[in-house]
């Protein structure tokens, strides 16, 4: 069993750039400035519970995108979500960005907290994720991913060769629009703020932190001017991760 590229797991927040951001860039319905209302969509008879949640349990009213993206708050992803639409989200992630996206009568991730929250049926691969993310790296072009590239013998001789295959999914301004929104999570103050980088290096760094399953799953997806990495960690029996 190959964690990296087997098993599926639910990617949480991580699908956010994939689902809901990315797509309403390239769609034009929001921009960097955009401002949405941060306060529950769906209330309880009592008033008491609400949905979504976010993370830390509270909630700041009118909250532009750079600072949603930044926080990973979960009620502007859905309100983004809302005005984009489930089918168009659904489609820029199964048709354009090769995710394993589901729509059966038994199980269906053309909905609100599959698209809006991570929460997918299967799931997702780390390998499947990570090469999406490839497009805000690429200007807009969608990599597949490769387990190697060549090999070849002693002498040089190319015993086998996978050539190189990318894809145009977005336009060059949205990949770099969703890299700035990006910049800001291992920054202060965002999800990934306690992220480590060596000062000696100016480099600039961008990427999404996720959890899902009551903290069974935490995923962050990263990338350089030179680098893309992709990492989930939790059990292979999923339980809760202190």
């Amino acid at each position: 069993q190959n964690f990296a590229t087997q098993t599926k797991r639910a990617p949480g927040s991580t699908i956010k750039p994939l689902s809901v951001y990315a797509p309403a860039l390239e769609e034009g319905i929001i921009n960097w400035a955009s401002v949405y209302d941060d306060v529950p969509i769906k209330f309880d008879v009592s008033g008491r519970s609400v949905w979504p949640k976010n993370a830390n349990n509270t909630y700041r009213g009118l909250t532009n995108v750079a600072y949603a993206v930044a926080h990973s708050t979960n009620t502007v992803a859905l309100r983004v979500l809302a005005d984009l639409g489930l089918e168009k989200s659904y489609s820029y992630g199964r048709d354009r960005f090769h995710l394993g996206l589901v729509s059966t009568p038994a199980a269906n991730d053309c909905d609100w907290a599959a698209l809006g929250l991570g929460q997918l049926n299967y799931g997702v691969t780390v390998r499947e994720i990570t090469a999406a993310y490839s497009m805000f790296v690429n200007s807009g072009i969608c990599s597949e991913a490769n387990s190697y590239l060549k090999v070849t013998d002693s002498a040089g001789k190319v015993l086998l060769e996978n050539g190189y295959s990318g894809t145009v999914v977005i336009s060059e301004e949205t990949a770099s629009l969703m890299t700035m929104l990006l910049e800001s999570v291992p920054r202060s103050g965002g999800t990934a703020a306690g992220l480590e980088f060596d000062s000696n290096y100016d480099i600039d760094v961008a990427g999404k932190t996720g959890s899902a399953g009551d903290y069974y799953d935490r995923w962050f997806i990263g990338y350089t001017p030179y680098y893309l990495c992709g990492v989930w960690y939790g059990y292979e029996y999923p339980k809760h991760i202190d």
